[in-house]
């Protein structure tokens, strides 16, 4: 796909201290008054002092907005971004519930040496531009989200032509930092397609302004429906362009008569995400309290809501998530397809999430997690997948080495063989799952816990308001646990026992890992070693290895010739560091525990809004025989009512992301994967498979 194309970083030169693009020979920023002019030219022309200074913007339904977004058509050296951040930090933390969302593209990214170097010349913005630079994503193509939650502050780069990365966002903007290079060295930022698009993906009312005030600009921006000013440029510069959006329907009369009043079966119209009904007591309830439940009740309570997150045992993370041990890193796949894609962004996104989590509890003094590094023992196809697709995957995210590398990076020789492929992941490493959902629960005091409690049935309670609509949450005895605007159903494989979510196909694949007692020479072990299973440094003195995958397997009691197939794993791919244990004399020390992990027919996720079976089954019956040449109505999903589920044994790398998503969902904010991928994740999928199949 183009939208793959690898990234050319930008080729900078430096001019008495002026950094320079060689590719377009144009300025990134004047170093007189580079903040002065990102200041004058976007944040004063886009009003953004006032409109956040009144802290009471409205969307559409006159309800308060929840996020203020901004798309940026160049990034840069981030420098627009660090200004807005800056009066966004001063005007908005006393609003937990706004956030903003700060949208950039840029084609051809600076390298973190070069952002480094441009940045230095802002003493004013250091603390928001090492951040910055801490966060800064690989240069490779796509999507890629960055939370700053103590900011209230959502970055996402697309990197990659605009001409492609444009039409994959969904998003309605607020205002438009127009900031490409001039439109006679960079015409492909400034062409009638990309006013097009700006005209999709703005509001009502949105705002923008540039630098430039050429006439290609003026007249493109009017053609897209919006009310062009010129008005004085920053110094030396005479115009400059500025103004708002007044004809969000510009271009509706374009559209093929064929697509009205549905909407044409290759378009997928029950994938069309439904709006979220406004809301002004922001009550969540998230079911589970498992990795996927508390990321997602975090991401929920850092947004302003109260949520109540419910375990049906005495603590949290019991089941799947309770392994005593789990590794964070991805596996390498030589094909682009949404699942790669997906676990791809997953991975991104969770190394800078764990940025933001404590590394050691401190209570406890345990270990949370820890990045030391993964060492993957992989076959010579998986190597070839790395060189096929090297563009997705550069070298300070994963790379191959040497068995004598290993040795100095793990402080093992895996075997005498020296013949092993190998993948380093360098920031990789292990997770201690039970204590790392407990420290995401405390996290935010807008999460209260409820233990004990096995919910059995949701039921929806229409009280004549939009705004007092709400779901009774409710036990095997029909009491009423919770009451709330929304509930997130994240709790395993008891996903699919509500009558709304019946339609859901959840697989369990029972896996079961071993502990090994560590000693001194075994705690020489300083990475994770994943081959067929894996096994995990010392943490509190025991080795954690793993792990069986036996799908159907009912069987809940841990097994002795379960513990030997992990043992007999880790001697092929190990069996030195196997050695340095000594099994002979601690066999009977060995602990197993077996789980049953949640999968869907296609290994992806389930994430998003569950859908309403009897309208897919009766408005797109027309499937079932071939009908994809008529139109649909848009999908129609159960209101408030959301599932996060089916993340595997990948839980610790998509569900940080997977969090981001139903977050998105529920505040109507940009969502940090292109629409194609979100289709792949929809619960509906399979419901569509099956009309599609005749059943």
């Amino acid at each position: 796909m183009s939208l793959y194309k690898a990234i050319e970083p930008a080729a900078l030169e430096w001019k008495e201290e002026t950094p320079f693009s060689k590719e377009f020979g144009d300025v990134y920023f004047s170093l007189s008054g580079g903040m002065e002019e990102s200041q004058y030219v976007f944040i004063e022309k886009n009003n953004l002092s006032e409109r956040w200074g009144q802290n009471n913007d409205k969307d559409s339904t006159g309800h308060k907005k929840t996020n203020f977004t901004i798309i940026e058509t160049g990034f840069g050296t981030g420098l627009n971004f660090l200004c807005t951040a800056a009066l966004w930090e001063k005007t908005k933390t006393s609003d937990c519930s706004q956030w903003l969302e700060y949208i950039s593209f840029e084609k051809h990214p600076l390298q973190l040496a070069d952002l480094e170097k441009c940045l230095d010349f802002f003493p004013s913005l250091k603390y928001l531009s090492t951040l910055l630079i801490k966060h800064y994503p690989p240069l490779t193509p796509g999507f890629h989200l960055i939370t700053f939650p103590s900011l209230k502050i959502k970055l996402l780069l697309l990197f990659g032509d605009i001409n492609n990365t444009l039409p994959q966002l969904e998003t309605q903007a607020d205002a438009w930092f127009l900031d490409g290079f001039s439109p006679a060295k960079n015409p492909d930022m400034w062409s009638e397609f990309i006013f097009k698009e700006i005209n999709r993906l703005s509001k009502n009312n949105c705002t923008f302004s540039t630098f430039t005030s050429a006439g290609m600009v003026k007249r493109g921006l009017q053609s897209a429906g919006f009310e062009v000013f010129k008005t004085k440029g920053f110094g030396p510069k005479r115009d400059m362009l500025c103004g708002k959006l007044l004809n969000k329907n510009k271009y509706e009369n374009e559209k093929p008569e064929m697509e009205k009043p549905g909407i044409h079966a290759s378009k997928e119209p029950w994938f069309i995400n439904p709006t979220p009904s406004p809301t002004t007591n922001k009550t969540a309830t998230v079911i589970g309290g498992g990795l996927a439940g508390t990321t997602t009740a975090l991401s929920l309570a850092q947004r302003g809501w109260q949520v109540t997150l419910i375990e049906r045992h005495a603590s949290l993370a019991e089941e799947a998530s309770g392994n005593p041990g789990g590794v964070l890193y991805t596996k390498i796949n030589g094909q682009i397809n949404s699942q790669t894609e997906f676990y791809r962004n997953s991975y991104f996104h969770a190394l800078n999430f764990f940025q933001h989590i404590p590394k050691q509890d401190d209570i406890l003094k345990h270990c949370i997690w820890d990045d030391c590094g993964v060492l993957q023992i992989v076959d010579q196809k998986q190597i070839d997948s790395l060189k096929n697709t090297g563009e997705l995957w550069p070298e300070n995210i994963v790379r191959p080495i040497a068995p004598y590398e290993a040795k100095n990076i793990c402080g093992f020789d895996l075997d005498n063989s020296l013949q092993k492929n190998i993948l380093f992941f360098p920031r990789a490493g292990w997770v201690y799952p039970p204590l790392f959902c407990k420290t995401l629960a405390g996290l935010s005091d807008n999460i209260r816990l409820i233990h004990n409690q096995n919910i059995c049935a949701l039921e929806y309670q229409c009280a004549g308001s939009e705004n007092s609509n709400q779901w009774l949450v409710k036990n095997e005895k029909n009491e009423t646990v919770s009451c709330s605007d929304i509930v997130v159903i994240a709790n395993s494989l008891g996903g699919n026992q509500f009558k709304q979510t019946q339609c859901l196909q959840l697989n369990s694949v029972r896996g079961q890992i071993s502990e090994l007692p560590a000693n001194d020479k075994s705690k020489a072990l300083k990475t994770v070693i994943c081959h067929e299973g894996y096994a995990l440094p010392a943490i509190n003195n025991t080795h954690c290895i793993g792990a069986t995958f036996n799908p159907r397997d009912k069987t809940a009691e841990a097994r002795t010739k379960d513990d030997a197939s992990n043992i007999e794993h880790l001697k092929k791919a190990a069996p030195n560091f196997l050695q340095s244990l000594d099994m002979s004399k601690q066999e009977e020390n060995v602990r197993g525990r077996a789980s049953f992990r949640c999968q869907s027919p296609d290994f992806l996720p389930m994430i998003g809004p569950v859908p309403d079976e009897t309208f897919f089954r009766e408005k797109y019956h027309g499937l079932n025989h071939g009908k994809t040449k008529i139109n649909y109505p848009e999908g129609v999903y159960h209101p408030g009512l959301f599932v996060n589920l089916a993340h595997g044994s990948r839980g610790l790398t998509s569900t940080p992301l997977a969090a981001e998503i139903i977050a998105a969902y529920v505040n109507n904010e940009t969502q940090p994967l292109p629409k194609h991928i979100l289709n792949a994740l929809n619960p509906a999928r399979f419901l569509i498979r099956k009309l599609r199949r005749g059943r």
